[in-house]
């Protein structure tokens, strides 16, 4: 009888197209599941594995995220049977990886699918949700324990940890778990259009790690950092500017592989998997490089995490889910759209005319568009309320300018140009301030034609001149007063 197959997408050399081969599918024996693969989910693993071929053995099938539905179970399964909707993370040989159309793995690799989610949805939590619960917990040294105690006040609840790539999967997980267990003092850096939602999450402060100030902002508000996860593992990237925000008995979490060298269309990527050396850290601060791999070695992790600890809480925030709400969030639907495209289309939004992709796009739509009329027209009052402040308050300021510098600028005037003024001068007086303006421009055009010709006899006819029309000029001045003033006395 001939060995059943399935189809899975292999890398079979590193920068080479991904192809598809038929593989054997493997029954399961001892505690183990068949599960065929409805969902899978890629990571940036997968395109290290394809692009740069960490770690891999080819030819080899990628993927280690999935959704599923049980086809098949050993006798040593007892808590999943035949029907059951799960999502897992499993990695270790070919029959567990994900990017196949059926996988078999032990059942406690997996959870099942909490009522209220879809498949599409729950795919994009176990790699990233191992990833923080085993960075937290092993590599950090924080007590995350389960299930948690009423009142739960973690020992180091108020030092600053922080996440940098906060709006990365690991980081929106590392932050909700780390907000679960009564950690307050939790800050990211993201792009600034990600902080109101990080924010949401349990930031309580964010700042945008292009900032070319970044570090210096950082290190001014926060001080030296005593617990940080680096969630992108860039050598220039990120651990450059973490190592100046840590001191002696830091302790910081590194996303594996650190990126030594991006690839390139002409180049293949660079990776490190050991983390000292990758950056200039200060005396005892300890790096750690993250490896969710090993996450089975905690005996509680490998009992619960996936099947009870994973499930549950993404039971209890049912409801909480990321939406982006109406208020303060202009670009509402951009938002929507681009999320959508990135965590369920691959970042290419597709919608063809079946009534399956119509459903699915509009159902991805409606999880994260907050539909409440009262908020939408509150939200329209106070966005014309807070624009018609802008403007007045702007017009507001231009016209106190304006009326300042105008009376500044015209408050003597009145003088300067006043009858009364002109008429009170005596003619010697009125003779010193005509010839004091007219002496100094004569004496400037004469020192210019002294210095500039050969002629000095043109410059003694130009003053001489000048004399002479000064005079007139004054002359007819006093005469036209004379005569004003004559006319004043008559009247």
């Amino acid at each position: 009888m001939a060995t059943p197959t399935h189809a899975a997408v292999v890398t079979t050399a590193p920068r080479t197209p991904l192809v598809i081969r038929q593989v054997p599918t493997i029954a399961p024996i001892n505690d183990e599941v068949l599960v065929r693969v409805e969902w899978t989910a890629s990571t940036p693993l997968d395109l290290h594995q394809a692009d740069g071929g960490l770690l891999v053995k080819h030819p080899q099938v990628l993927g280690d995220g999935v959704a599923g539905t049980v086809l098949e179970t050993a006798e040593g399964a007892k808590r999943l049977k035949v029907g059951d909707k799960v999502f897992g993370f499993q990695w270790r040989e070919q029959k567990e990886k994900g990017h196949q159309e059926k996988l078999t793995a032990p059942e406690w690799l997996f959870g099942k699918i909490p009522s209220g989610f879809t498949m599409q949805e729950a795919v994009t939590l176990p790699n990233n949700f191992v990833t923080a619960f085993h960075t937290i917990s092993t590599d950090l040294g924080l007590p995350i324990p389960w299930p948690k105690p009423e009142g739960y006040v973690p020992p180091r609840a108020s030092e600053a940890i922080l996440i940098w790539g906060g709006a990365s999967s690991v980081g929106q997980y590392a932050l909700q778990v780390l907000k679960y267990y009564g950690y307050r003092n939790i800050i990211a850096t993201a792009s600034p259009s990600h902080h109101g939602y990080l924010k949401s999450l349990g930031a309580i402060r964010c700042f945008d790690y292009r900032d070319p100030n970044v570090v210096h902002d950082i290190g001014r508000d926060m001080g030296s950092l005593p617990l940080i996860i680096d969630c992108i593992g860039s050598k220039a990237g990120t651990l450059a500017p973490i190592s100046q925000l840590t001191g002696s008995g830091a302790k910081v979490a590194i996303m594996l592989p650190v990126i030594v060298k991006a690839s390139t269309d002409e180049a293949a990527p660079e990776y490190g998997m050991e983390v000292e050396s990758q950056a200039a850290w200060a005396p005892g601060v300890e790096a750690r490089g993250v490896r969710t791999h090993f996450y089975l070695q905690n005996e509680l992790f490998k009992e619960k995490l996936q099947p009870e600890i994973m499930p549950t809480l993404l039971a209890e925030v049912h409801g909480q889910r990321a939406e982006y709400p109406a208020r303060n969030n202009p670009g509402l639907l951009r938002k929507v759209l681009e999320e959508v495209s990135v965590e369920e289309y691959n970042k290419k939004l597709h919608i063809s005319n079946t009534t399956v992709d119509a459903e699915n796009s509009l159902g991805a739509l409606q999880r994260r568009v907050l539909v409440d009329m009262d908020e939408q027209a509150c939200s329209e009052a106070w966005s014309g309320l807070n624009s018609y402040c802008k403007v007045a308050r702007k017009t507001f300021v231009d016209n106190v300018c304006v009326q300042v510098v105008e009376r500044q600028l015209l408050r003597h005037l009145a003088d300067v140009f006043s009858p009364e003024m002109v008429l009170g001068l005596s003619e010697d007086e009125l003779w010193t301030k005509l010839m004091t303006k007219t002496t100094n421009k004569r004496g400037r055009v004469i020192e210019h034609l002294t210095t500039t010709t050969q002629v000095p006899e043109l410059a003694i006819r130009y003053q001489a001149l000048q004399e002479r029309i000064v005079t007139h000029k004054v002359e007819s001045l006093l005469i036209e007063r004379s005569l004003f003033l004559g006319e004043v006395h008559e009247t």
